[in-house]
């Protein structure tokens, strides 16, 4: 009797299978008139302008089509300055994804997004249900993937990497009929992209003088002009850290807090074991590009391969590469990264150290 009755539950609860025709016919509707509500009202969040508009036009471009990555240092405003740019359209759905998901999921889960149910969908089924409504509609939705970070392990390790793979491969079957735009959650997981021409980088940096007074009035901070000015040149414009320097105890001066916060800077920067980047980037703040290096290895590390270089970079958030740039370069990942590193002296290993020979 049980084993009947949980045979029909199964088969109530079962997921349908959906081909290209079903798919659209659900989607159809719901989708166009699909809107994003980012998670923060207007007057809450800085403006950003010259960023929202470089973000806008990238996005939203269609010839060439192509798929956009955006990627910065933690706490930036990723996520935010997408939703911001991409609330004011129709047809605009962001899924978060997971370190378990996969093609499949990824595709059941903007189903479930869009029409409210749990559906089968491969991702031809799902590809051919975008190209229907961009031929009838006459424009080309928008699909935000937001990809989490997972534990600490597995930001470092297979999984993580397999899940951008997979969100990467989707990207590329979707561009031409749908606008996709993947955000890391870590800066340098971009160096899992880079190697496909229709890859378009938007690079999320802190914010300016201006926008880190103006967030310091939208977040209710009462700071005179030269305390904001000195936690813009000490700690830059990230409103994270921002938030965590009035998020310490309450005792504390501002001095005291910004100490903390650069304390918190230089243990990352004596955790990062590749010494003579810091030093380049000592001589040369504004970066270092690979080719600099002339193949020279450190600890067995080939430092013009940003890939094999990237390894280090993820464990410790001290560097990005920055991808964006039409030359790319080695560059401190932050403003208190930069304020450290002034009086900071790397020591390099001599030994592990190999310069080719000319």
């Amino acid at each position: 009797m049980l084993e009947a009755l949980a045979g029909a539950a199964a088969k109530i609860f079962a997921a349908k299978a959906w081909d290209t025709a079903s798919a659209y016919a659900e989607i159809k509707k719901p989708l166009s008139e699909m809107k994003l509500i980012p998670r923060h009202e207007k007057g809450e969040v800085v403006e950003r302008e010259k960023l929202r508009e470089k973000v806008k036009s990238t996005i939203f471009r269609e010839n060439p089509p192509g798929y956009t990555i955006v990627y910065g240092a933690k706490g930036v405003g990723k996520t935010s300055i997408v939703e911001q740019v991409a609330s004011d359209r129709l047809a605009v759905v962001r899924i978060l994804v997971g370190s378990t998901d996969n093609i499949k999921s990824i595709s059941e889960l903007f189903m479930r997004k869009v029409t409210g149910k749990k559906v089968t969908l491969d991702k031809e089924a799902l590809k051919g249900a975008l190209q229907t409504y961009k031929t009838e509609f006459k424009k080309m939705p928008t699909i935000i993937f937001d990809v989490e970070r997972g534990s600490e392990a597995d930001a470092q390790g297979s999984t993580h990497k397999g899940i951008l793979q997979e969100v990467r491969s989707l990207a590329k079957e979707l561009h031409e009929d749908c606008h996709c735009v993947i955000v890391v959650s870590e800066a340098n997981a971009v160096l899992q992209f880079g190697k496909d021409e229709r890859e378009n980088f938007i690079y999320v940096d802190e914010m300016s003088f201006d926008d880190t007074k103006e967030f310091m009035k939208v977040s209710g901070f009462k700071l005179s002009e030269e305390e904001i000015k000195k936690i813009y040149d000490n700690i830059g414009g990230n409103p994270t850290s921002i938030n965590k320097l009035f998020r310490m105890d309450a005792n504390l001066s501002l001095d005291e807090r910004i100490e903390a916060s650069l304390a918190q800077a230089l243990q990352e920067l004596e955790a990062f074991k590749l010494k003579p980047i810091l030093k380049a980037l000592k001589e040369h703040p504004e970066g270092v590009k690979p080719g600099d290096f002339k193949n020279q290895e450190y600890k067995g590390i080939d430092l013009t391969s940003e890939v094999e270089v990237g390894d280090a970079m993820k464990k410790t958030n001290a560097i990005v590469y920055r991808i964006d740039l039409k030359h790319p370069v080695y560059q401190m990942l932050s403003t208190r990264h930069k304020t450290v590193l002034k009086t900071y002296e790397p020591t390099i290993d001599k030994k592990s150290l190999n310069i080719p020979e000319a």
